[in-house]
C-alpha cells in the first residue's frame, strides 16, 4: 500500500510557503513589470536599499544582504536575488514545527496603549508563540502609526530567525466605523465608504483610490488589506451593506477587480511596495437570514 499525504497537509505546507514569501517579498528583486516572479531563476542582482535595526549587514562578491540568521554566511532565504518562492523554501525546511504552526495563525487585535501597542504581550505572541502574522485596530496618525508598527518589527527582527512580521487591517480611509469592520480614519485619506464606489460605478476610480490606500497602508507598515467585500447587497437588513460594491453581481465584480489590483499594485501579483488583499466573505454572502451577521454569535 502507498501512504500519500493528505490533501489538508499539501494545503497546510503551502499556506506556510505562501505567507512565508509574502513576509520575505518586501526585500526581493523584481521583474520588469514590478512583479515578483513566484518561480524560477533569480530575479535581478540590482542591490535593494537595506536597513536594520538589530541584524548585521554582511558584504558577498559586492552586494549587501541582511544576516537575519547571524551565522555570518549568506543563507539563501537571505538573498534578495531569489525568487520569494524560492527564499520561502528555503527559510521553511529551516524552521521547527512550532515555528510552522505560528505562520498559520493571524492573530486577534493586539492591546494597545496611549502610546502604540503593548510590547510585553507582543513580544509573547511573536517570540514564544511564533505568530507572524498580526491585525491591529490602532488608529493614529500615520507618522506614530508607523513607529508602533517599526517597534513590533524590531521585536521580530531579534528572533533567530529574524522573520518579519505581516500588519493586516480594516478598511481605515471611510466615514463610517464599527468595531470589528472598520477603523477610524486619522491621517488617512478621506475616501466614500464602499457603496458610494458602487454607486459611481467607476472601477477606474475604485482602482486609483485603492493605489492610494495602497501608500498609505505601506508608509504606516501594513502589508495586507481585510478588504474588499466581494459580498452582495441582497438583505438591507445586513449591517454591512455600506460595506460592499452593490447587488449587480456583475458590476461588483468589475469594482472588486479594481480594488485588488490598485491595492496590489498590479492586474497579477502583489508588487513589493503592494499589499495583499483579502476579499470576503464566501461567494454570494449578504443574503443571510433576519439580516443577522455571521461574524457575531447571533449570527
Amino acid at each position: 500500500m502507498t501512504l500519500r499525504r493528505s490533501s489538508s497537509s499539501r494545503r497546510t505546507v503551502a499556506l506556510a510557503l505562501g505567507l512565508t514569501a509574502l513576509a520575505l517579498t518586501a526585500g526581493t528583486a523584481v521583474n520588469a513589470r514590478g512583479v515578483p516572479n513566484p518561480e524560477g531563476p533569480p530575479v535581478g542582482t540590482e542591490q535593494p536599499t537595506l536597513s536594520s535595526r538589530s541584524v548585521p549587514i554582511i558584504t558577498v562578491n559586492g552586494r549587501q544582504f541582511r544576516d537575519l540568521d547571524r551565522d555570518g554566511q549568506l543563507t539563501p532565504y537571505e538573498d534578495w536575488r531569489l525568487t520569494p518562492a524560492q527564499r520561502a523554501t528555503d527559510l521553511v525546511a529551516r524552521m521547527t514545527v512550532e515555528q510552522k504552526a505560528g505562520l498559520l495563525v493571524h492573530s486577534w487585535r493586539l492591546p494597545q496603549t496611549a502610546t502604540g501597542f503593548e510590547l510585553t504581550y507582543v513580544r509573547e505572541l511573536v517570540a514564544t508563540r511564533h505568530v507572524n502574522t498580526l491585525i491591529t485596530s490602532l488608529a493614529m496618525a500615520p507618522k506614530l502609526m508607523a513607529e508602533a508598527t517599526n517597534s513590533v518589527q524590531a521585536i521580530a527582527e531579534e528572533q533567530p530567525l529574524g522573520i518579519p512580521v505581516a500588519f493586516s487591517t480594516d478598511p481605515r480611509n471611510g466615514f463610517a466605523v464599527a468595531t470589528g469592520m472598520t477603523v477610524p480614519r486619522v491621517g488617512t485619506t478621506a475616501m466614500p465608504d464602499v457603496i458610494g464606489l458602487g454607486a459611481a460605478g467607476d472601477p477606474k476610480l475604485t482602482r486609483q483610490l485603492a493605489d492610494i490606500v495602497r501608500q498609505e497602508y505601506r508608509a504606516m507598515g501594513f502589508q495586507i488589506a481585510l478588504s474588499p467585500q466581494a459580498d452582495l447587497a441582497t438583505e438591507p437588513r445586513w449591517t454591512r451593506i455600506n460595506g460592499t460594491f452593490g447587488s449587480n453581481w456583475r458590476a461588483v465584480g468589475a469594482q472588486v477587480q479594481g480594488y485588488v489590483s490598485g491595492l496590489q499594485g498590479s492586474d497579477d501579483a502583489v508588487t513589493t511596495s503592494g499589499v495583499a488583499t483579502v476579499t470576503k466573505h464566501w461567494a454570494g454572502y449578504g443574503a443571510q437570514e433576519n439580516g443577522y451577521d455571521s461574524h457575531y454569535y447571533y449570527g
